[in-house]
C-alpha cells in the first residue's frame, strides 16, 4: 500500500471514530441529562454523586473528542484517549451482559438500546478502530505524513 493510500485510510478512518462519537453526543445533548443519568445508573458501578457528574459530562467530552477527531488535529492525544473512554465503555457493557443484566447500553444510537451480542460487536468494533488509529499514531512513517 502506498503511503498516500494508508495516509487516506487513516483519514477515514479517523473520521469515522469521530462520527462514532458526535451522534450519540449529538442525541445525548438533545436530552435532558437524567435520561442519560438513569442509563448510567443501570450499570450499578458507581456512586450516585458520579453518575450526575458522568451524565453532566460524558456527552460533552464525547462532542469535543469527536469534534477534534473529525478535525484531525492532535492524534497522538485525541486517539488514545478516544480508546480508552470507548474501551472503557465497552468493558461496562461486557460486565453487564456477563452478569445478565438487561439493560439499556446508554450509546445514543438508538432509543431502548438493551446489551446484546449485536452491541457488543458493533461497539467491539469501534473499540479495535480506536487501538488501530491509537497504535498508528505513533508509527514513524505515520507521523511524519501527517
Amino acid at each position: 500500500m502506498s503511503q498516500k493510500a494508508r495516509h487516506d485510510l487513516m483519514f477515514l478512518c479517523q473520521l469515522a471514530l469521530g462520527l462514532v462519537f458526535l451522534y450519540p453526543a449529538y442525541i445525548k445533548l438533545g436530552h435532558t441529562w437524567i435520561v442519560f443519568a438513569q442509563n448510567i445508573e443501570a450499570y450499578k458501578l458507581v456512586p450516585e454523586w458520579a453518575v450526575i457528574v458522568l451524565a453532566m459530562w460524558l456527552p460533552w467530552i464525547e462532542l469535543v473528542l469527536g469534534l477534534l477527531l473529525v478535525a484531525g488535529v492532535a492524534k497522538r492525544a485525541v486517539r488514545p484517549s478516544a480508546m480508552f473512554l470507548l474501551l472503557a465503555f465497552f468493558l461496562m457493557m461486557l460486565n453487564a451482559y456477563l452478569h445478565g443484566q438487561q439493560i439499556d447500553c446508554g450509546c445514543g444510537f438508538s432509543p431502548d438500546e438493551k446489551i446484546g451480542p449485536g452491541t457488543l460487536i458493533r461497539d467491539g468494533s469501534f473499540v479495535a478502530l480506536a487501538i488501530f488509529l491509537s497504535v498508528s499514531a505513533y508509527w514513524p512513517a505515520q507521523r511524519r505524513l501527517e
